[in-house]
């Protein structure tokens, strides 16, 4: 009896607990007395109530979070441009929603319709071993037949390119080849056969065509290519020292035009005819046209000017080696003043030859036609593509020359870089000397 009315009591206090917890959230959720709202949002009381969340519909990704942040007129922080942009949306009920990318269907395929053949992919090229291609190289060029190519219909100028070095220069030689069309052409090169295959392939194989024409020979075709290697001995002298006087004499050209391996005669700044013309007409033994880039401020009397009064060209005391045009007999005389084995790099013999010929009896007159102009190197890129000699080596080897010819009393005598007149092309205004 005890028990069961102890489980009574309990029972009811337990129902008791249970509806004053169930009043209490009914009172609590009951506004006070007095607080109804009014119509501007502050209660009766005079509280002001707190503001309701905006009722704004979620969205996927981002855009949950930016509708918060474009909420004020000014756009604040900048991004109405990037949501247009990118398609991410607007505050404004989402106007700019990203699109829903949609299924896309195949095309119905049509029966009995043959199916297109796969475009045939080129055949590779067999991959050559390179002590392979080497050895290919060095059989093709010992068993090509070099010999002199003379046009005795052409202009009668000897073109000499000393000292060819890659396969990118041969490219060069054939395009000055190309502009000048002379009657003959020697570029001695001092690698061997099979040293370079690149220059191999590159003497006797093409070139495209688009710049100068159609088709241009190979430079095999166009010019003799002996095989010079002197590359351990000296530079382009050593080079010139194989191309004889005797030569020159035999072919019976009236010059000889020695042009470096990175210096590039363009159509348009240089024609043939007319600049061998003006050094003829003002009896120049050495001509050079202006030459852009010759290694800045060393060389200013090389670098196109500006003349007056009809003149297309200045009288210089000396001209360096870039594109020098040689009379025979001046030709003959820088022939004998260059020493191999002294003075293989060049330093000094432009400054050296005009005193060097007046001791041998013989007349020198030097200009550079400034209506004329060539390119030393390219555009964007350094003056000389790549020097196959030091610098400092070139400097001492002057120097030493320059000494040893002064103990046996001949004075190397440097010249100077003054203008001493000018050039015409009439016969109504001649050079002034």
């Amino acid at each position: 009896m005890r028990g069961a009315a102890l489980l009574k009591v309990v029972s009811a206090a337990a129902l008791l607990l249970q509806a004053s917890a169930q009043s209490l959230k009914e009172l609590l959720t009951l506004p006070f007395a007095g607080a109804e709202p009014s119509g501007d949002g502050v209660s009766a009381g005079g509280v002001p109530l707190p503001a309701a969340a905006p009722a704004t519909p979620r969205k996927k990704g981002r855009c949950t979070n930016q509708d918060r942040e474009c909420d004020v007129d000014d756009d604040c922080n900048f991004k109405k441009a990037w949501r247009a942009a990118y398609g991410i949306g607007t505050c404004q009920g989402g106007e700019g929603r990203r699109r829903r990318r949609t299924k896309r269907t195949p095309a119905p395929v049509a029966l009995n319709t043959p199916t297109p053949s796969p475009t045939p992919r080129p055949t590779p090229r067999p991959t050559v071993d390179a002590a392979e291609r080497k050895a290919a190289a060095t059989r093709r060029c010992a068993a090509s037949a070099r010999r002199p190519v003379v046009d005795a219909g052409a202009l009668d100028v000897l073109l000499v390119v000393p000292g060819l070095l890659d396969a990118g220069r041969v490219q060069v030689a054939r395009r000055n080849w190309a502009m000048l069309r002379p009657r003959a052409c020697i570029v001695p090169t001092w690698q061997r056969c099979g040293d370079d295959p690149d220059l191999d392939e590159a003497i006797d194989g093409p070139i495209d065509g688009e710049e100068d024409g159609p088709r241009l020979p190979y430079l095999s075709e166009a010019c003799d290519v002996p095989r010079v290697p002197t590359k351990g001995t000296g530079g382009y002298v050593a080079q010139l020292k194989f191309v004889l006087p005797a030569h020159v004499q035999a072919l019976g050209v009236r010059w000889v035009f020695v042009v470096l391996d990175d210096v590039r005669l363009f159509a348009g700044e240089f024609d043939a005819k007319p600049f061998f013309r003006i050094a003829a007409r003002n009896d120049l033994d050495v001509a050079s046209p202006a030459i852009r880039r010759a290694h800045g401020r060393r060389f200013p009397e090389m670098r196109p000017q500006k003349l007056t009064n009809g003149a297309v060209g200045r009288r210089v005391a000396k001209v360096e080696l870039f594109a020098t045009a040689f009379t025979p007999n001046a030709y003959h005389c820088f022939h004998d003043l260059a020493d191999v084995e002294m003075n293989a790099e060049g330093y000094g013999y432009p400054d050296w030859l005009p005193g060097y010929c007046s001791l041998r009896g013989e007349k020198f007159a030097a200009g550079v036609v400034d209506v004329f102009r060539a390119s030393h190197g390219l555009p964007g890129r350094r003056d000389a593509w790549t020097k196959s000699y030091s610098d400092s080596a070139a400097s001492k080897a002057r120097t030493e020359m320059a000494e040893w010819y002064a103990t046996r009393g001949v004075e190397l005598v440097r010249a100077s870089r003054n203008v001493t007149g000018y050039l015409h092309d009439s016969d109504d205004m001649p050079s002034s000397s």
